[in-house]
């Protein structure tokens, strides 16, 4: 079978072939499941392209590790209803996309620590310098056993799947050399002073509230969050919390009043909504 073609003329392929499948109808007649199966996996492949953690972690490997399970219908139609969408089928399938990205966020962002990633950039680069250093011995023109081990090496690179051709110690030694740079770079480029925060010390958290406010916005809905007569809060919001925490990360919620964190991510989207929207004059 031939290889599909990748970059934009592959991608007007894929539109073409999809705008047929359209006109004869296939589109309509995929069942639910299955449409929300293709649906999720290509959701799936797209936070892995971008988180960049996964991207060579093959889907059916990623999702069996994460034991990712969704609303069913009923408490889909309860988060739903409260928050007023115009459409509760796509809010739906918003919501399970949330809490996707809810375990992968928490996989990438709980705890980090910027000395940390720091200090194994500066180990990367020190170990990349010094294999550097010891390939040079081994180089042609060192005689003897050193150079005998520099050619045993070169000949099963050449027996390897990473090339046709015999690769040389000097470029591997080219390639240590650039590995070492782009380590010490990296950790130079570290903010040590300030790492991802978030609620509970878990950024996780705040993006993922972040995400169910848009997703209502998105759909001409919204959530309450406020504080009754007996200063205890309360409000649909938290309400879609208690539905969804089963689905969620062990111990993704913080510790606290949690009607008093989920307004002040309430508060920092707000204002970010209103220093970003474009000036009407």
């Amino acid at each position: 079978m031939p290889r599909r073609p990748y970059g934009r003329a592959g991608h007007g392929v894929r539109r073409a072939r999809c705008a047929s499948a359209r006109r004869r109808g296939r589109c309509a007649r995929l069942p639910s499941a299955q449409t929300h199966q293709i649906a999720m996996r290509a959701s799936v492949l797209k936070r892995m392209m971008l988180l960049g953690a996964y991207r060579r972690l093959p889907v059916r490997e990623l999702l069996p590790n994460l034991r990712l399970r969704y609303p069913n219908d009923n408490e889909l139609h309860e988060l739903a209803e409260p928050a007023k969408v115009d459409n509760c089928s796509v809010f739906g399938s918003h919501i399970r996309s949330i809490i996707l990205d809810a375990h992968l966020n928490t996989r990438i962002l709980r705890n980090l620590s910027a000395p940390r990633v720091q200090k194994i950039l500066t180990s990367v680069a020190s170990r990349a310098q010094s294999l550097s250093k010891h390939l040079k011995t081994l180089d042609v023109g060192k005689g003897g056993s050193a150079e005998r081990a520099g050619l045993l090496i070169e000949l099963q690179l050449a027996k390897s799947e990473l090339s046709k051709n015999t690769i040389s110690l000097l470029e591997c030694i080219d390639l240590l050399e650039a590995l070492s740079v782009a380590a010490q770079r990296g950790a130079v480029s570290v903010k040590t002073r300030r790492g991802p925060k978030g609620a509970g010390r878990n950024p996780a958290f705040d993006i993922f509230i972040q995400n169910l406010l848009m997703a209502a916005r998105q759909r001409q809905g919204s959530w309450t969050n406020y504080r009754n007569a007996n200063q205890t809060w309360t409000g649909s919001l938290l309400r879609a919390l208690e539905i969804l925490k089963p689905y969620l990360p062990r111990d993704f919620f913080p510790g606290g009043e949690l009607g008093r964190t989920v307004e002040h991510v309430r508060n920092k989207l707000k204002a970010h909504i209103a220093k970003n929207q474009p000036s009407t004059r």
